[in-house]
């Protein structure tokens, strides 16, 4: 008798490669005679549906319940929906005339209706109260059908030849669009309006209908491939995978034509919502049978795709070693990435899938000893039956093997994987015998034919999980593990460690924020901030740091009092050169006391002396420099005085003309601070300022009968 196995797999890798790698969730029977279990499909709520072929009465009811179609002598299909809690909603029964009929692809839209695409020959009815017969045109034609959340037929419709036939492969909704990737051979009409549009030849089409089933367009290769994977991503692009032979053209816009070189070669192309052509990629070897099998996307949307291929196959920079099946990885743009030698030419990968954490899950079948381990590790797998052996083999995305399972029976008929939304693996499968399935190298799980749902929990071996606290302070924002965070707060991180298991990570997170502050300041001197000193009034901007690290952004509203201290003297006269003080007083820098009622800008001495003044400009205080002043002073030397040059850089003659005995050179700041001693001028008459700063300074010469002063200028 003949049953069907339905396992729902949750993987977890392991620190040890060769240790338990799979738990079963789920292993269901279902009693009664079945020839195919092919096609599980997951809604966006979580429903799920599997359809297939079977013969006799069989209880699709995982609960203690029945529900059961009704004993036939031939293999109906049935599809049936299931809740995310395993629970039956709904079963229906196709009764067809023929054992060839499938239900091959399934597809849902975002209200929950279920689409589906097939092959039949003859007569098939699409409910169950064989109400809605449909015929094909001969040989076996494709039937499309659409059914709301309660299993109640939408519409349907029929496309075939009388002599040849039509096989959909894949379904998919974009846009509010219906669809069907189909391989086909003969010529028939793609329109079930009243409209003609007809396909001929032998290939690969993309067929387009909207929701309703009304058509739109049919996009089929001029020329002869065959199409064994296509899916499509998040932006409504279309990856196709598989070979072609003769001349081809893949634009199916324009209609260009390549041909092969090989027996067939394989091809990989890319499409967008439109189906213009982004790109292709063919591999070719003379005298050689070439295809791409499988393909799924990473979580970047890069492909990773399976194909058998030759030894010495130009696969972009790489060169293929022997015939094998390999994996490649392709980036969006269709670069090749990556290739790997993944397993001998006698296995055929059936299933590929790449979950969340980017680990490849491979399916396939194989029929002699096979090492499973592309690096440079050897593992080897023994099949245990002369057929029915399939293998369950899991790789990091570098190729790295984690970890596999071998599921074997008496007799397996079929065997496929899929991958829900909880990276569990759903596993279809039919086999013949005593109840006997082998699960994994290390131990036999046995499921008795006549129980109708049987829980596994098998032992996790080695799995290492693991948990970390972590804290972060940061600026602004922080960046951890590709999230990011602006708020402080606690985290959670399920992360996949370097054996797969997840590995928690306890985030505590403090973000401190950028500051910002507005400072004014009045200063009597020059000021100093962060390093560097003002000395000029201004609004200034100062990007300095906080107590927490981040940025402290200060604008600085800056005033420097700058108060003039020189003074000049003219006949009897003292002046002070500061015009916007506030009050002055002048003190005799002899006794060091204020003189009485001098509180003027200018002051007249009665007396020599030296003297200096107090300048009080709002609440800056300064002292001039003391003035050496002889009444006497006023008294001019009457002879002719020539300083060159002038200006000058340093060194600077002096010429005097008439008595020049006894005269005293001395060179004072405008401040009226003296910067060198008096000298003889009969001694030297050069004098050099370079060492002095750049600016004005008085020249004082004097002798007995009087004084004079010069203006230099020092550049």
């Amino acid at each position: 008798m003949k049953h069907i196995l339905f396992l729902l797999l949750t993987f977890c890798s392991t620190t040890t490669l060769l240790s338990q790698d799979f738990q079963a969730d789920n292993i269901t029977i279902f009693p009664g005679e079945h020839n195919s279990h092919e096609v599980y499909h997951a809604d966006a709520m979580g429903n799920y549906f599997i359809s297939g072929q079977g013969k006799g009465e069989i209880d699709f009811d995982f609960s203690a319940g029945t529900n059961t179609l009704p004993a036939t002598s031939f293999r109906d299909l049935y599809l049936a929906k299931y809740d995310v809690d395993s629970n039956l909603e709904w079963l229906l029964s196709f009764d067809g005339t023929v054992i060839s009929n499938q239900i091959r692809a399934m597809v849902s839209d975002d209200e929950g209706n279920i689409y589906i695409a097939g092959s039949f020959t003859g007569t098939l009815n699409l409910t169950n109260d064989g109400q809605n017969e449909i015929t094909s045109f001969g040989s076996s034609s494709m039937f499309v059908a659409k059914f709301d959340q309660d299993g109640s037929l939408n519409w349907q419709f029929t496309v075939g030849d009388t002599n040849f036939s039509q096989y959909p492969d894949e379904l998919f909704i974009s846009n509010n669009r219906l669809i069907i990737q189909l391989v086909y051979t003969g010529t028939f009409d793609v329109d079930p309006g009243p409209g003609i549009t007809e396909l001929n030849g032998s290939s690969s089409a993309m067929l387009v209908y909207n929701l309703d089933r009304t058509f739109i367009e049919a996009n089929s290769h001029a020329g002869r491939t065959n199409v064994r994977a296509s899916k499509m991503d998040g932006d409504g692009n279309l990856y196709i995978g598989g070979s072609f032979g003769g001349l081809v053209s893949f634009d199916y816009k324009t209609n260009a034509s390549v041909i092969s070189s090989g027996i067939t070669d394989a091809f990989l192309a890319k499409y967008d919502n439109d189906f213009n052509l982004l790109w292709v990629n063919m591999l070719n070897k003379t005298f050689k049978n070439l295809r791409f099998t499988q393909l799924d996307f990473d979580t970047d949307y890069n492909l990773v795709a399976s194909g058998y291929f030759a030894e010495n196959t130009q696969i972009g920079p790489f060169l293929t070693s022997e015939d094998a099946n390999y994996l490649v990885n392709i980036s969006k743009d269709g670069n090749y990435e990556n290739i790997i030698n993944i397993l001998s030419e006698s296995c055929f990968i059936t299933d590929l899938s790449v979950n969340s954490k980017d680990q490849i899950i491979l399916n396939s079948t194989f029929s002699e000893v096979v090492d499973i381990d592309p690096k440079m590790g050897i593992v080897e797998i023994t099949p245990i039956e002369d057929n029915g052996n399939y293998l369950l083999a899991v790789y990091k995305s570098d190729f790295n093997l984690i970890g596999y399972d071998q599921i074997n029976a008496t007799e397996i008929n079929t065997h496929s994987f899929h991958l829900n939304d909880s990276d569990q693996i759903v596993v279809l499968t039919d086999y013949v015998g005593e109840g006997k399935v082998v699960f994994g190298h290390q131990g036999n799980y046995q499921a008795e034919v006549d129980e109708n749902f049987v829980t596994y929990e098998l032992d996790i071996e080695g799995c290492s999980t693991s948990m970390e606290d972590l804290n972060v302070e940061a600026c602004n924002e922080v960046m951890i593990n590709g999230e990011i965070y602006t708020v402080s707060g606690e985290y959670e991180q399920v992360l996949a460690n370097a054996e797969g298991c997840d590995s928690t990570l306890n985030l505590t997170i403090e973000i401190y924020s950028d500051e910002f502050t507005n400072l004014i300041l009045e200063r009597c001197e020059p000021i100093e901030l962060d390093g560097v000193l003002y000395s000029i009034s201004g609004t200034y901007t100062l990007i300095m740091t906080s107590i927490n690290g981040c940025d402290s952004t200060v604008t600085v509203e800056l005033e420097i009092v700058d108060i003039n201290k020189i003074i000049s003297f003219n006949e009897a006269l003292l002046e002070s050169l500061e015009n916007e003080a506030d009050s002055f007083q002048w003190y005799d820098c002899d006794t060091q006391m204020p003189i009485e009622n001098e509180t003027e800008k200018t002051f007249t001495p009665e007396n020599d002396g030296s003297y200096q003044v107090e300048i009080t400009k709002k609440f800056c205080v300064e002292f001039s420099e003391c003035i050496d002043f002889v009444l006497s002073s006023t008294n001019e030397i009457n002879f002719d005085i020539n300083i060159s040059p002038n200006p000058t850089t340093g060194l600077i003659n002096i010429n005097v003309a008439g008595n020049s005995e006894d005269i005293q050179v001395s060179v004072f700041d405008f401040s009226g601070r003296k910067m060198t001693y008096p000298r003889n001028l009969n001694s030297n008459k050069s004098i050099d300022l370079s060492q002095m700063p750049k600016g004005i300074y008085l020249l004082k010469l004097e002798n007995n009968t009087g004084s004079s002063y010069k203006k230099i200028v020092l550049y």
